[in-house]
């Protein structure tokens, strides 16, 4: 791995020596960045100048500084570390910890991003072994999914109410950017589970043909690629009817998964084959087939759009992608029409 911090040129001028700072272009900055003993999950600050990478064996998060791709920082938090989510004003992360199922449910630590300190833990019981975390919109709210129950935290108190949601094993949750509802990929159902924010209670459930790993919602709301490690799916959800729209064939495992801001492909992990896939969001088909660290799992887009940071479990490590210089101004795309 290459670590790179300030680079200065030595310019000599009439027997004068100054050192003038370089600014390191990307080209010249480290693809890949070492981080802690079994990284889950990888998350980017709103304003992209942070990715925080959960880390299970030794429960902490890395810091990543963005700007030379850095580790700087490391926050002790929970047991077992899994999920990351931001409040959208960047001040805040979540971090649900999945404890031990025989000793400990769970929890869910808050860190202010400022100090680079927990400042709370959160109990979330009846849920055991929280395993995704995402926040709304307004930043009231953050829902929390693992094994048994919903669990929906006040984020100005920092208390959870459990909610029945009648599905046992969920692995991940997103919220629309409306903040409407909420979307849940439950693994033993094989399904998809609608929540209603204004009720939080179960408004539709989506059945799928494989059973669903993560999730991600477009900008736009409109879609939710949801993908399956044992299907080698990549299922396309209209958000308007609640129904399946495609289902695109992605081999190798796909697992994570990440919109692009500005809401023309979707990236995909491949845990198998060592992939990061594009699928171009317009045709549900696959655009580019990339490669890159062994075992990838989660991936995180940079604001900008340029960037994928991809966690490989196989190296305990961070891959930094170029995935592309198209504009991140988020342009429509149209919807396919509902299979009957």
């Amino acid at each position: 791995m290459r670590l790179r911090s300030g680079v200065f040129g030595v310019l000599l001028t009439a027997g004068l020596v100054s050192s003038t700072p370089v600014v390191a272009s990307a080209a010249d900055l480290p693809t890949s960045i070492s981080v802690g003993d079994n990284p889950i999950s990888v998350a980017i600050s709103p304003n992209g100048a942070h990715a925080y990478v959960t880390n299970a064996a030794d429960r902490t998060v890395s810091v990543i500084d963005t700007a030379s791709r850095t580790v700087t920082g490391t926050i002790t938090v929970g047991t077992q570390p899994q999920g990351i989510a931001f409040s959208p004003d960047g001040r805040t992360a979540y971090v649900t910890n999945a404890g031990d199922y025989d000793t400990g449910p769970g929890s869910v630590s808050v860190i202010d991003t400022a100090t680079r300190a927990v400042v709370h833990t959160i109990a979330v019981a009846p849920l055991r072994l929280p395993q995704a975390v995402a926040v709304t919109p307004d930043g009231k709210r953050a829902y929390v999914v693992g094994y048994g129950y919903l669990s929906v935290i006040d984020t100005a108190t920092n208390t959870a109410r459990a909610v029945d949601i009648g599905r046992t094993s969920a692995t991940d949750v997103e919220v629309t950017p409306d903040g409407s509802r909420v979307y849940i990929a439950d693994f033993d159902s094989r399904s998809v589970v609608v929540v209603s924010t204004a009720t939080d209670s179960v408004i539709d459930t989506v059945p799928l043909g494989s059973a669903p790993n993560w999730l991600d919602i477009m900008p736009d709301g409109l879609r939710v690629y949801v993908t399956s490690l044992q299907g080698n799916k990549v299922y396309m959800i209209a958000t308007a009817g609640n129904y399946v729209g495609a289902a695109v064939d992605v081999p190798g495992a796909p697992f994570g998964v990440a919109a692009a801001p500005n809401g023309r492909k979707v990236h995909v992990t491949g845990h198998d084959a060592h992939t990061l896939t594009s699928i171009d969001v317009a045709t549900n088909t696959v655009a580019q087939t990339r490669r890159v660290g062994r075992h990838p799992i989660s991936v995180a887009i940079t604001p900008n759009g340029a960037d994928a940071y991809v966690i490989s479990r196989a190296g305990e490590y961070v891959s930094v992608v170029h995935i592309g210089t198209e504009a991140s101004l988020y342009r429509p795309v149209r919807m396919p029409p509902r299979r009957r």
